[in-house]
This record gives C-alpha cells, structure tokens and sequence, in this order.
C-alpha cells in the first residue's frame, strides 16, 4: 500500500516537473536588442579577385534569419543563373548553379535580405564586391529620385543600366546593373567603364523590364513608369558620378 501510494507521488511529481519544462519561456523585459549582425568571414572576401567557384559562405557573429532573400538581394551585374541559399545557425550559404562570367567585376547588395533572430536587426550597407578576373571594376554612378509632377522622393525604384545600342529594347532586356533607390537616393558601384543608358523605372511586375503590355495604361496607376539618359564611363581608375545626378521620374508619352 505505502508503496503503491510512493509511486502514485512519484508519478505526479514528474508530470508536474514535465509540464514545467514544456511552459519554459525566455526571460522578459531587458533592454532591446538593437544591435545589427556583422559579417565576420566570407568567401570571397571582399574586393577579392580571381574568385572561381561556385558557393560562398557568410558567417556573422550572430545567429541570423532570412527576410525575402531572393526579392531583397541584388546581384550586379544581372546572372541568368539560378541559386539556392541556405541559413544555419550564424552561417549563410549561397550556391549558384552556373559558373560566374570570366573577367567580371560582380556585387551582391543583401539590403534587408539578412536580419537577426531577436529583433529583426538587418545589417547596415551590406555589400560585397569581387572579381573573376584580375581587375576589380570600381566607378560608380549615384544621385537622387524624385518625382516630376509633385517633387518628392521616391524610394523602392529600379535604377538600371544598359550597354547602348541602337536596338536596345527594354521590355525584352534586363539591365547589366541595377539598384533600388532608398528613399530618394540610389547608387550603382563597380561599374565596368563604357557607354551606358540609364533608366529610372517603378517595376511593379518586379521582373526589370518595362512590360509592353502597360505602355497604354499611361493613366493606370498599375502601369510602370520610367525615365533615361545617356552617361559614359570613362576611365577604370576612379569614379564617375553623372552631371545630371537628379532623376525625375514620370509617365512615359506616346
């Protein structure tokens, strides 16, 4: 009997010691977490040249999470290849299914594509910039957006580059480099030196092309609207920053 009875007590003991392992809960209050992820190794490292493989790695000294990656990370110039990615704990891993381009200068803008696991802190201006050749590209193009009819900033824009070419044709074309402008401000970096279109476009179908099929709803507030002018980049020792650094966007005329 006094032994049933010691089981019985046994028995609810654990139950009870389960129960409270299972409601266990961080600790509340503290100060917020404000603090932005940094990378502490990569592969490539940054401004690396002659980078031939595949994969690249990105470890942070924190553990880290992903927010939308493939819509947040911009790749410069645009790769026709595809990728996978993979977070783990504080490492992230991106493998590309196809070989970069030979003696390219290549750019990969993470904007808010990586955040930490407690406060959603994306870190500051992550960038990283590589070459598989022998020379890094290094001019650059910035200046500010804003619309042409009330004059305010706009943010969110795609802000891309295209070889000249008489049959250039942009609903068929993605750009070779591309930025999102942040609120009225936009930068493209490591740019090879050359002769360039630049269109500022709202991509609302969000695939850098201006789709044909939204040039007559002019009045339609669904419709992409762009603007462009011609640069050209001169030299591969220094930056170029455009004359006309000042972009109005607006609707496209018939």
């Amino acid at each position: 009997m006094i032994r049933n009875i010691f089981t019985a007590i046994t028995a609810i003991f654990i139950i009870l010691l389960l129960k409270a392992c299972a409601n266990i809960q961080a600790p509340q209050g503290g100060p917020k977490d404000e603090k932005s992820p940094k990378v502490v190794k990569s592969h490539p490292k940054p401004n690396s040249l002659g980078f031939k493989s595949n994969t690249m790695i990105f470890e942070f000294d924190e553990n880290i999470k992903e927010n939308n990656f493939m819509e947040q990370l911009i790749i410069s110039p645009t790769i026709n290849s595809e990728y996978t990615y993979k977070v783990r704990g504080k490492k992230l891993t991106i493998t590309f299914n196809e070989p970069f381009e030979e003696n390219t200068t290549y750019t990969l803008n993470f904007r808010n594509a990586i955040q930490d696991i407690t406060e959603s802190n994306a870190p500051k201006n992550l960038s990283i910039a590589f070459s598989t050749g022998n020379i890094l590209d290094t001019l650059t193009i910035s200046g500010k957006l804003t619309d042409l009819l009330t004059n305010k900033p706009l943010t969110n824009i795609s802000v891309a580059l295209y070889k000249s070419e008489d049959t250039l044709d942009i609903t068929n074309s993605k750009p070779l480099y591309f930025a999102k402008s942040e609120n009225d401000q936009y930068k493209i970096t490591n740019i090879k030196k050359g002769t360039y279109d630049l269109f500022a476009l709202e991509d609302l179908s969000n695939n850098l092309k201006y789709d044909s099929k939204e040039k007559n709803r002019i009045q339609n507030k669904n419709s992409d609207r762009f603007q462009y002018y011609k640069f050209r980049c001169l030299s591969n020792q220094g930056r170029y920053h455009s004359t006309r650094d000042n972009i109005n966007l607006n609707h496209k005329r018939k």
